[in-house]
């Protein structure tokens, strides 16, 4: 199952309007019961962060863009009560056009912020 959140939208001086947002794939888990309360057993959830951009105001966009080299994979099921660290996700359209994105990976198993910027050409 694929969702989709988490998104950030700037717009730079040319007018070019860029998103990026949080994809996330959910692998089926195997859950049991212990006195009430679910368990997660095999917790199996990656996030990669996509940007788009739109030439003409919104109208159309070009498709999108991974800008994960590698999926996130938290090492704990409890990552996923909420989207993963998406206070901490953030973009900003510079005054040379250039677009920077911030956002939280798990790429290593723990939560740490990775940086990029991308030039719509």
């Amino acid at each position: 199952e694929l969702t989709h959140g988490a998104a950030n939208v700037s717009v730079n001086p040319s007018g070019v309007v860029g998103i990026s947002w949080l994809q996330r794939k959910i692998a089926s888990i195997q859950q049991d019961s212990r006195e009430g309360e679910q368990v997660a057993w095999n917790f199996n959830e990656t996030y990669d962060l996509f940007f788009t951009a739109s030439l003409d105001g919104g109208d159309t966009y070009l498709a999108p863009v991974r800008i994960t080299s590698r999926s996130s994979k938290p090492l704990s099921k409890h990552a996923s009560r909420f989207w993963p660290g998406a206070d901490y996700m953030l973009s900003s359209a510079a005054s040379d056009g250039t677009f920077h994105l911030l956002w939280p990976d798990a790429r290593t198993g723990i939560f740490q912020l990775y940086a990029c910027t991308v030039r719509v050409e």
